[in-house]
């Protein structure tokens, strides 16, 4: 199981940065996001990103909202969604807030996020506020991609 977690880490790495475009003006951009979330029970997560990059300014900097499904790789005894903000310009940072099923007990969780990233592409550490489902533990260590996938175009102030 380890050296297949690998493999998908190392994947969506190099697909992030295979996809990385500079503009010179700030672009707005959809596409898929994945991670991998280690705490108490490994879970994985896939959904979809509305991100803007930073431009010429910064080329390596993301930064946009998701909307995500969470499902327990090992056991599959507690699923979720995800909807958050995140951003990454070598720092990381993001807020979550995850509703997550054991299929008996359901629950809403609060999720800040730090740590580096670059590209679309970032390592975090999260900390879970007031968990109480099994598998849905405190601390969290989450490597996590974007794939920006469609160019919406040059962005406009906000988001």
């Amino acid at each position: 199981m380890r050296k297949g977690r690998i493999a998908a880490l190392a994947i969506i790495s190099a697909l992030a940065c295979l996809s990385h475009r500079a503009h010179a003006q700030p672009h707005n951009s959809f596409g898929p996001m994945g991670g991998i979330h280690c705490g108490y029970w490994t879970r994985v997560e896939a959904g979809v990103t509305y991100a803007k990059d930073a431009g010429a300014h910064y080329k390596w900097g993301y930064g946009g909202w998701k909307l995500t499904g969470v499902v327990e790789a090992s056991h599959a005894r507690s699923v979720g969604v995800e909807v958050g903000y995140w951003a990454d310009a070598l720092l990381a940072f993001g807020m979550n807030m995850g509703y997550y099923s054991d299929f008996t007990h359901s629950e809403i969780v609060l999720r800040p996020e730090i740590g580096l990233g670059a590209m679309g592409v970032r390592l975090v550490y999260g900390y879970n506020l007031l968990p109480t489902l099994r598998g849905v533990g405190r601390h969290e260590l989450s490597l996590i991609g974007y794939l920006p996938v469609i160019d919406l175009g040059v962005a406009s102030g906000g988001y």
